[in-house]
């Protein structure tokens, strides 16, 4: 299955808004942007309908070097949670069906 890139979504919804290229990119960059602002701040950000991101704390672990078996220490790691909310997970699931 292709890979549908930020180009190609961008493309795709200026033909359907009728709207610039440039225009949506600039929506969506700052879209990305303040999510990603929220988040690193600590806030959780819900797009109704689609999904919901929010900030998490991986724990330090002990880890394993594949090539040696050497036991490695992975420190703890601020990464981000993203869940599909319900109507995704409903789309999801009609498409399986079909």
């Amino acid at each position: 299955m292709p890979v549908i890139n930020k180009p190609d979504l961008i493309a795709e919804i200026a033909e359907e808004m009728n709207k610039p290229k440039a225009e949506i990119e600039r929506f969506i960059n700052v879209f990305q942007d303040s999510v990603m602002q929220h988040v690193s701040e600590g806030r959780e950000v819900k797009v109704s309908g689609f999904a919901a991101f929010s900030p998490s704390i991986r724990s330090a672990r002990i880890m394993k070097n594949p090539r040696t078996g050497e036991d490695l220490e992975a420190p703890e790691k601020r990464t981000v949670r993203i869940h599909p909310l319900k109507k995704f997970r409903d789309k999801m699931a009609e498409d399986k069906e079909n």
